[in-house]
């Protein structure tokens, strides 16, 4: 499988990659929305804290299941992605 990049709504891409990579991918860099204070944002990112928990725990669960045994993903939640296995 070659590489592979969706510009796309995070939670959108994941699904859609669902049917054709699930369980074949080995890294994801996930690029939440995360309270930038920018008006005119491209994405809602106005999150109370555990609405960004709750919004970002559906979108690990989608990660997890493209993951072929070992992986990782990568999340940026501030200026520097901060790496997790």
């Amino acid at each position: 499988m070659g590489d592979v990049a969706f510009h796309s709504e995070n939670f959108q891409a994941l699904s859609v990659m669902q049917v054709r990579y699930r369980e074949q991918t080995c890294c994801v860099f996930n690029d939440p929305p995360h309270n930038t204070g920018v008006v005119g944002f491209a994405y809602k990112d106005t999150y109370e804290h555990s609405s960004w928990l709750s919004m970002i725990e559906g979108r690990l669960s989608l990660v997890r299941s493209l993951f072929f045994q070992v992986a990782i993903t990568a999340e940026s939640h501030s200026r520097t992605p901060e790496l997790a296995t």
